[in-house]
């Protein structure tokens, strides 16, 4: 007992599993019909002359006591990951090497696995092998068809249970790459649990089955080997976070997910009640509450929070997603920075990645100027660098009436695609400048309204080379001219990556940015089809978001130039997620909601609780909340969020599986007042 507790504390302090968990890379297989013909042949000439031997030991009915006896007491390190299986010895995929025993009978080496039959092929009519899989892993056990019928008839995927031997396997069959490619098990005894009947996919093919098929049937497209790695590294990566928060002092406390609808943010999703006309809404984010609790006394708060939003069609979002919610009293932002930069370390470590500390720090004027996203991706170079204020700015036949003129340059990207595919990638008002071998020129048809000084200025400031493209994009308003460029330099940094030419600045797959200095206030985005509600200016966060000190007497004489002390932490041109100090006074909170976004008093009366809770004496307090949906996925590697969540929904928020949602009844519709 002592030395699981001890395994348990370890995976709790972030430690990564050892070897013998046996986690497998999705391309691991331990036979294939495309398995070489030696080894094959190898195997054949091995057992072919003790087929009668085999059979005498694959025949016994029953385990003998001793054998049963050798099976309990091996059971304690079974499986190398701190935990005991259940009903069985050891899980597929564990390092049994220490198990393997030159006799085929021998009662220390016996082993009971059990799991889904994932391969199986046949050598002769006494000799085939299959491979079993669970969760963990994959293993390999050698039978006698012709004895053990279940094994040789039962369909893919079924359930099975093998009582058996651990041997070495030939030289020339191992597998080095996974724990379990240097033995096999010779099975004694097999049992059918469970047949598979009519699946719609086999695992071993489920990457060319589409992804709305393997949705459908998610409970069969989880047996996936990175879909097991990606869900148990999530619990990993979950453990080693709260480990820290608990050694902090942090409490972890449950907030209601049924909510009152309230203007913060996205569309909500509402909940009918049987009283008319009163509805729920489902919580967004725990925002409200954490500061209720904030005022509670509850100084170091977290969850692991289920969050709820409407987003419509955008790509990569799910309806439903969870975040690590944190929220302190007395903090200032190098409180958060220091505790993120922490969480995110250990979080990392257990995913086996080092993460590299502090955290550079940007302004979000200069990520908007350099990169033309507020969440730069800094691990390639193709800065954006302005020339509004070159001679180019009085060419009025390319640049006529644009105040703003920004460009970067793309290496070899002439190299990469053709004039034809980048033109159709540029956007409007953008100009590509092509270079050249002698290095004082370039070239395009707007080369003609350039002199030679200007090519050669502009080859010498952005460093351009045969085979680079210089992009230049121009107007009159400076956040569409960066944000365009910055769409433009992801573009174009997608293409080069898939054609494996772009350069990044090291070898470090991972960087971190924290961007700070937000606007606090916006101009107010009415989407089509939302009712007009008269407000001129939203919050470019949320409205608790407290405003930079020094900005703070602008607040109502000129908002759009206060900054907000919100702050972003951003991972591979990710945002991994974000944060504000909060505003703690309540005559402050209802000045930014009253006089600077304009709610009118029937919205107001939605803050009413928080404003109470505010005015009664609530300390000052700030906080964040991680995404940890896309953390993980980043952490992965994974092409979508669809693939670090057991059971996800699609971009239009079908959950396929169960066919939610779906009608109800008439009268579930009457009880409701829908009716």
């Amino acid at each position: 007992r002592r030395s699981v507790l001890a395994s348990l504390r370890a995976t709790r302090l972030g430690a990564p599993l050892p070897p013998s968990c046996g986690l497998l890379k999705p391309s691991s297989v331990l036979w294939t019909e495309s398995s070489n013909s030696a080894s094959a042949s190898s195997w054949s000439r091995l057992y072919s002359a003790s087929s009668s031997a085999w059979s005498a030991a694959s025949s016994e009915s029953t385990v003998s006591d001793s054998v049963g006896s050798s099976r309990r007491a091996t059971t304690s390190s079974s499986s190398g990951s701190g935990t005991v299986p259940y009903g069985r010895t050891h899980y597929c995929g564990a390092d049994l090497s220490h198990l393997i025993s030159s006799s085929a009978s021998s009662a220390s080496s016996s082993v009971q696995l059990s799991g889904w039959l994932r391969h199986r092929r046949q050598l002769n009519p006494t000799f085939a092998f299959a491979v079993l899989a669970d969760g963990h892993g994959q293993t390999q056990v050698v039978y006698n068809p012709q004895i053990h019928t279940a094994l040789q008839s039962a369909p893919l995927e079924s359930q099975i249970r093998v009582i058996g031997n651990v041997s070495a396997r030939p030289l020339d069959a191992t597998n080095s790459t996974m724990s379990s490619g240097n033995y096999e098990v010779h099975v004694s005894e097999c049992t059918l649990l469970n047949e598979a009947r009519d699946l719609p996919f086999f695992l071993h093919k489920a990457d060319q089955v589409a992804e709305e098929v393997r949705l459908r049937y998610r409970h069969l497209d989880l047996r996936r080997p990175q879909l097991q790695h990606n869900l148990r590294l999530r619990a990993r990566v979950y453990e080693s976070m709260r480990s820290v928060l608990f050694e902090r002092g942090f409490v972890d406390v449950e907030t209601p997910t049924l909510f009152r609808s309230t203007p913060e943010g996205a569309r909500e999703f509402l909940v009918p009640t049987r009283q008319k006309d009163r509805f729920y809404a489902l919580t967004q984010s725990p925002q409200q509450y954490k500061q209720l609790l904030m005022a509670g006394g509850f100084d170091r708060y977290y969850q692991f929070a289920r969050c709820y939003r409407d987003e419509g069609h955008r790509a990569d979002r799910q309806p439903e997603f969870t975040q690590l919610d944190l929220e302190m009293s007395h903090v200032e932002e190098e409180n958060i920075y220091e505790l993120i930069e922490c969480l995110l370390v250990e979080a990392f470590a257990a995913a086996g990645h080092t993460l590299p500390t502090p955290f550079p720090r940007m302004t979000y004027a200069e990520a908007m100027l350099r990169y033309g996203v507020d969440k730069p991706d800094t691990r390639y170079e193709m800065c954006i660098e302005d020339l509004s204020t070159s001679d180019l700015a009085s060419n009025a036949t390319l640049f006529y009436e644009s105040t703003v003129i920004r460009a970067f340059a793309a290496p070899a990207l002439a190299e990469v695609l053709s004039k034809k595919k980048l033109q159709a990638l540029l956007p409007k008002n953008t100009i590509s400048l092509f270079g050249t071998s002698d290095g004082v020129q370039l070239s395009g048809s707007a080369c003609k309204s350039l002199s030679t000084v200007q090519q050669t200025r502009l080859i010498q400031q952005f460093s351009v080379h045969q085979g680079d493209v210089l992009l230049l994009t121009h107007g009159t308003d400076e956040e569409t001219v960066a944000s365009t460029l910055g769409r433009l330099r992801i573009a174009v940094a997608n293409e080069l990556r898939a054609a494996d030419r772009l350069v990044f600045c090291s070898d470090e797959p991972f960087r971190p940015l924290w961007v700070h200095d937000f606007p606090l206030f916006s101009r107010a985005d009415h989407e089509e089809g939302e009712e007009y509600d008269g407000r001129t200016l939203d919050a470019t966060h949320h409205p608790f978001t407290a405003p930079a000190p020094e900005d703070a007497h602008r607040l109502l004489s000129d908002p759009l130039s206060v900054r907000g002390r919100h702050y972003d932490c951003v991972l591979n041109g990710v945002e991994l997620g974000g944060g504000s100090i909060r505003i703690h006074q309540a005559d402050v909170q209802l000045s930014v909601l009253r006089d600077v976004l304009g709610l009118p008093e029937s919205r107001l009366h939605s803050f009413s609780h928080l404003l109470t809770a505010l005015a009664s004496g609530c300390p000052p307090h700030g906080g964040i909340a991680l995404g940890m949906d896309r953390l993980i996925a980043v952490m992965c590697g994974a092409s979508s969020l669809r693939e670090v969540i057991a059971f996800p929904k699609t971009s239009s928020g079908n959950e396929l599986l169960s066919g939610a949602p779906a009608e109800v009844t008439s009268a579930q519709k009457l009880e409701y007042h829908l009716r």
